[in-house]
């Protein structure tokens, strides 16, 4: 094994040190492949499940809403006590999915906090540096809605407050691979969550490489107040 080690290294002392770089460079890019895959691939699986309960309830606060307008319909034309029945049921329900996602921002770090969390994480780990900070367009994910309904022959609107905001950044990094990785162990063991959006990872000039990431949390509140 030993002669087997001697035999390669005098091979790879024996190229250019242009090809060097390239077989250190793919190395690197091998290793990053195996860490990505055993590290920040579970958190994106736990992520993308997120997003589904949200995608979920936002469309089940959509269906509840359109439920109780086409049951307010029914007791126009034929009022009994079920029909009314069930529009409470579907009042409460209404109630309860704006409780669900509220529940589910609260798991998450809110968007000031966020800037904070990467400045202070960023004190802790030696060469990384953070060379660019953007804040990207904040998007409406859920608004408020309203229906009127008719009940006892009086018209009533039944209607849900709640908004629900995705505040969006995208930072870039430069470091050694190492550090930069360490970096996103740091994050990966912070007590709030939020979101991978896009992750790239290239390498600039041997041994320093650039990683771009793109990550949002949720908020109810439509302002993002950056230091």
């Amino acid at each position: 094994m030993k002669e087997q080690w001697l035999t390669y290294n005098n091979k790879f002392l024996e190229l250019s040190p242009r090809e060097q770089i390239l077989i250190l460079c793919s190395g690197l890019f091998v290793v990053f492949f195996l860490v990505f895959n055993t590290m920040i691939s579970p958190s994106m699986d736990a992520i993308d499940e997120h997003e589904s309960q949200i995608s979920s309830l936002t469309t089940k606060k959509s269906q509840t809403v359109k439920s109780i307008a086409v049951l307010s319909e029914g007791i126009k034309k034929d009022p009994n006590e079920a029909i009314r029945t069930q529009i409470e049921q579907y009042k409460s329900q209404l109630t309860d999915v704006d409780k669900d996602l509220l529940s589910l921002t609260n798991e998450l770090i809110g968007p000031v906090q966020m800037r904070q969390a990467l400045v202070n994480m960023l004190k802790q780990t030696n060469g990384v540096k953070l060379t660019k900070f953007e804040q990207l367009p904040t998007q409406v994910l859920v608004s408020p809605s309203k229906e009127k309904v008719t009940e006892d022959g009086e018209e009533v609107t039944v209607k849900s407050d709640l908004y629900l905001y995705k505040h969006s950044i995208r930072i870039t990094l430069s470091g050694r691979y190492f550090e930069i990785r360490n970096y996103i162990k740091s994050l990966e063991k912070m007590e709030w969550k939020f979101f991978w959006q896009a992750f790239d990872y290239k390498v600039t000039e041997y041994p320093t490489g650039e990683l771009i990431i793109e990550m949002y949390s949720l908020s109810t509140k439509k302002e993002f107040i950056g230091v």
